[in-house]
């Protein structure tokens, strides 16, 4: 009779005697599945604390300020003083869209433009983001 591993997956572990078709057709599907999904979260873990880190390791800048206090543009500079990210509100207030462009090492050459349409809730913040 199948047991548990009772490691942080749990896998099934089946003996010899097992049915080969509840093996192969049911308990092993469902240890690759377990498997997929914990590789899976541990990976998007791991891509989101190298994201923070990125941002953590810039100095940034926020400059042109509007009539209701809002900075509407944010550069970010790497340690060598050269331009990682310049974001921009697009449009007048309450804004409709944020820009972020991403440069190349040289801090000059743009090799990534993303721009989202911003949704705000009833306290003007905005709710949701949604690239376009």
């Amino acid at each position: 009779m199948s047991t548990l591993t009772g490691g942080d997956l749990n896998l099934v572990k089946p003996e010899l005697t097992d049915d080969h078709k509840v093996t192969i057709g049911t308990d092993l599907p469902a240890n690759f599945q377990k498997i997929d999904d914990e590789f899976s979260a541990h990976l998007a873990e791991n891509v989101q604390q190298y994201e923070e880190l990125k941002y953590s390791e810039r100095s940034s800048t926020a400059t042109n300020i509007d009539s209701e206090g809002i900075y509407k543009n944010i550069e970010w500079k790497r340690k060598d003083n050269t331009i990682y990210a310049k974001s921009t509100l697009i449009g007048t207030y309450p804004y409709p869209q944020i820009k972020i462009d991403y440069y190349y090492e040289d801090g000059t050459t743009i090799v990534k433009t993303i721009t989202w349409d911003l949704t705000y809730d009833n306290n003007d913040f905005p709710y949701v983001r949604e690239v376009i």
